[in-house]
């Protein structure tokens, strides 16, 4: 029985893939990224929108990059639905683009977390 669970074991192993390290950045694309990331820290919400897209353009491959817009997104100030609704866009393109991303998933769910009023999540 010890033999069989050791033959399985090291069959679903075998198969595993290596992960596949991301390429760098480039220049561009760092610089907005940096850019938004600053804007964000000095909460100036709709620069660091406009900056993290420019970097997404940029990087379309970065789902990190991705996920930090979809944050702009949600605490810009043009609105609350309308804001919500783009986040939520781009978090959802980001989990078909990178399904097994779990920073990915777990920007997704911090959103929808927020978005829940506080007597429903009691409810």
């Amino acid at each position: 029985m010890r033999f069989a669970g050791l033959v399985v074991l090291v069959v679903a192993c075998s198969h595993a893939q290596p992960p596949v390290p991301m390429r760098p950045l480039s220049r561009e694309a760092y610089s907005h990224y940096l850019a938004g990331r600053f804007a964000m820290y000095g909460e100036d919400y709709a620069k660091a929108v406009s900056e993290l897209a420019a970097a997404a353009a940029a990087a379309p491959d970065q789902p990190s990059i991705a996920i930090e817009e979809a944050r702009a997104l949600a605490k810009a100030k043009r609105g609350a639905e309308a804001r919500g609704a783009e986040a939520r866009t781009v978090l959802a393109n980001a989990r078909v683009t990178w399904p097994e991303h779990s920073q990915v998933w777990l920007a997704s769910g911090e959103l929808l977390e927020k978005e829940v009023p506080d007597e429903a999540a009691h409810a």
